[in-house]
C-alpha cells in the first residue's frame, strides 16, 4: 500500500476543467465594432443582388427578345452599375479590421470605415426608393458607420 500512495503523489496533477458557467473571455468573442462591420459588408454586398431601380418598359430601348409579364422591369445593383463602388467600400471597411486598434492607428482605422459608411449611405440616398436593394445598402452603411463610431469609442470616453 505505501507504494501505490507514492504513486498517487507522484502522479502529475490535471489542471481543472472551464466550466460551462464561467464567462468567456473578452478575446474569444468579436466586439461590437467587428460584428457590425461584418454585418454591414455583409448586406451592402448582398443589396447589389437585389432590384435598385425600376424602368418601364417605354423608356427602354427597343428589345426584340424583350417579352414581360409587367410593365415594369427591376434592375439589380449589378445592372445599375453600383457593383465597383458598392464592393470597394466593403473591401475597404473589411481590410481595416485587419490591423489591432492602437493609441496611435485608431482614429485613422475609424475614419477610414466610416468615409466607406458615409459613400454606401450616400449612393444609397442618391438612389432612394422603397426597393430591397437600396433599403439593404442604407441599413448597411448604417452598420458600417455604427462599426466606425464603435471603434473610434475609446478615444472619446473618459474613464
Amino acid at each position: 500500500m505505501p507504494d501505490d500512495q507514492n504513486s498517487i503523489a507522484q502522479s502529475p496533477q490535471i489542471p481543472p476543467q472551464a466550466s460551462d458557467s464561467e464567462p468567456l473571455s473578452s478575446s474569444r468573442s468579436p466586439s461590437r465594432d467587428v460584428i457590425a462591420t461584418l454585418l454591414g459588408m455583409a448586406l451592402v454586398v448582398g443589396s447589389l443582388w437585389f432590384a435598385w431601380q425600376r424602368r418601364s418598359v417605354q423608356e427602354l430601348t427597343v428589345l426584340p427578345a424583350l417579352y414581360t409579364q409587367s410593365d415594369e422591369i427591376k434592375i439589380n445593383g449589378f445592372g445599375a452599375h453600383l457593383a465597383l463602388p458598392i464592393t470597394l467600400c466593403a473591401v475597404v471597411s473589411g481590410t481595416t479590421l485587419l490591423w489591432t486598434p492602437s493609441a496611435t492607428n485608431r482614429l485613422a482605422l475609424a475614419m477610414a470605415q466610416a468615409a466607406c459608411g458615409v459613400a454606401c449611405l450616400s449612393i444609397a440616398a442618391t438612389r432612394f426608393t422603397l426597393l430591397p436593394g437600396v433599403v439593404l445598402a442604407v441599413c448597411g452603411g448604417s452598420a458600417l458607420l455604427y462599426g466606425a463610431c464603435e471603434r473610434a469609442r475609446p478615444l472619446f470616453h473618459h474613464t
